[in-house]
């Protein structure tokens, strides 16, 4: 039995191979980081910036950002280029009034004390902004061209983030209403940089800044991402993979933090179908930012979207055109609405296929086809246990975002098709009551 087992390992481990490293990692995590930055809001064409030869740098997350997440998010890069090094590379000056505060404050963050899990993960804690002095605030907007705030928040592995993560804290809040009021009394814009790992709280600071910018946590390569799509050498595609809630009482898993509160060995999730985006379009309900939501320094037209259907599967086309001044990708949404005559519970849309465009020039044109099964678009019958798609006519909405339809056309299913039978699992040990409209 011992010769055995050693057999096996001596096996499994002869099939692990070195792997040479076909591409250069850097290239692929400034790709990555470019193509993932999101772009919330951009009044009178703030972005991308324009003749800046000194920047008032905001915010700790700025001087020390957020790349990782905690647990299996924690890495451990070489070298992280900062917003400040990427900066100085491209010969920006950083107004000095900021950059030296700054720089010792985050020291003083760094050295907070922070739990840890298993000895292993570290859960590095959310910044604490220092107080801006206003006279600090008005002399930066007086000798910088723009102004920037990094908002950061962190999240990971083990732990939700608490309520408090979705609000802008007191300083924070009293940070953005004076680079507001200084910056804009001398006619110069103010630009939020979003360094966060989920969504935040924003109506209500949201006019108060001329341009936002979600960043995420986006690797070694922070730095030069972002000014590459703030100076416009990146055009901004990333979309929302989520929705902004306006507040958490409009988020319905909030409500059902589970039974006892302080400790919870049960949870009812009675969000059903509703999930994400769903309840957003389903009861329509507000959010600042809704799922799928990303501007671009560029603008696309859009063909009618074509539908083939065959004995197995669908398959969604478009042709996009960037009919705008600059170069840019595009990412296509299809959506599919249920026929209007099923009884049968179905969310007003949901996500069938999306793509993004490669990088499309001027005046020029890119086709996205997406092919679909049958099971893709099945939804699950609880009473028979299987998935099935309806018969009736659905619609399929081109959409830039969950909420924003663009194109749409229809497709008609002839007859009911069980698309994958299976049973029943996990059934609940007692009743519970679901959202329904």
């Amino acid at each position: 039995r011992v010769d055995e087992s050693v057999e096996k390992i001596i096996h499994f481990t002869n099939a692990i191979k070195p792997r040479r490293v076909e591409v250069n990692a850097k290239e692929v995590a400034l790709r990555v980081a470019e193509d993932g930055c999101v772009l919330l809001k951009n009044s009178g064409e703030t972005l991308p910036l324009k003749n800046i030869k000194t920047v008032g740098l905001f915010g700790t997350g700025a001087y020390g950002p957020f790349v990782r997440g905690i647990g299996s998010g924690q890495t451990h890069p070489s070298h992280v280029v900062s917003l400040k090094e990427s900066f100085e590379k491209r010969g920006i000056h950083l107004e000095d009034n900021m950059n030296g505060g700054y720089s010792k404050y985050l020291i003083e963050q760094n050295n907070r004390t922070y739990e840890t899990y298993m000895k292993t993960f570290n859960f590095f804690l959310d910044y604490d902004e220092p107080v801006l002095k206003d006279e600090s605030v008005a002399v930066c907007a007086s000798t910088s061209d723009v102004g920037l705030f990094v908002l950061s928040r962190i999240s990971g592995e083990f732990r939700d983030r608490k309520d408090v993560s979705f609000r802008l804290s007191d300083h924070e809040r009293d940070a953005i209403k004076k680079m507001s009021h200084h910056y804009h009394a001398k006619n110069k814009k103010v630009v939020m940089i979003l360094n966060i790992c989920g969504p935040i709280e924003i109506e209500s600071w949201i006019d108060l800044v001329d341009s936002i910018i979600v960043v995420w946590l986006n690797g070694e390569e922070h730095g030069n991402a972002i000014t590459h799509v703030l100076f416009g050498d990146v055009n901004p595609s990333g979309r929302l993979p989520l929705s902004f809630p306006e507040n958490l009482a409009n988020i319905p898993s909030h409500s059902f933090p589970g039974n006892p509160r302080d400790n919870p060995n049960e949870v009812i999730y009675d969000e059903d179908i509703y999930v994400g985006y769903r309840y957003y379009t389903s009861f329509e309900k507000r959010c600042s930012f809704p799922f799928g939501f990303g501007l671009s320094y560029t603008e696309f037209e859009y063909s009618v979207p074509i539908v083939i259907l065959d004995k197995k599967n669908i398959t969604f086309s478009v042709n996009v055109k960037n009919n705008g001044k600059c170069n840019g990708k595009d990412v296509v949404l299809f959506f599919v609405a249920p026929p209007k005559n099923t009884e049968f519970k179905m969310p007003v849309r949901e996500l069938r296929g999306f793509a993004k465009t490669d990088l499309i020039k001027i005046d020029s044109s890119f086709t996205i086809n997406i092919t679909r099964s049958y099971r893709d678009l099945s939804s699950f019958d609880e009473k028979s246990h299987s998935w099935i798609l309806h018969k009736g006519t659905y619609k399929l909405e081109l959409c830039k975002d969950a909420n924003t339809i663009i194109r749409t056309t229809e497709f008609i299913i002839d007859k009911e098709i069980i698309t994958q039978s299976s049973r029943s699992y996990c059934t609940p040990q007692h009743p519970f009551n679901v959202l329904s409209k």
